[in-house]
């Protein structure tokens, strides 16, 4: 199984910050502004960390949904 990965950029624009979250083919996925280079580091990592909870690959997530559909049942 291949795991996604993705990387962000940080540019500093005038007195404001650009961040964008970038896949492993460079495509743009995500992208912000921040008033300072902290803030746009804190956003940037929040949206990257918002796409890998999202990610239809984590096991977790799936058992959880199986888990969901299908109510414990006791057998006698």
């Amino acid at each position: 199984m291949r795991l996604p990965s993705f990387e962000y950029v940080l540019k500093q624009r005038g007195r404001r910050w650009l961040w964008s979250v970038h896949n492993a083919d460079g495509t743009q996925v995500m992208t912000g502004t921040g008033r300072n280079r902290s803030a746009a580091i804190y956003q940037a990592n929040r949206a990257l960390f918002q796409l890998l909870l999202s990610a239809p690959y984590r096991v977790g997530a799936q058992a959880s949904q199986q888990a969901r559909r299908s109510p414990l049942t006791t057998k006698l």
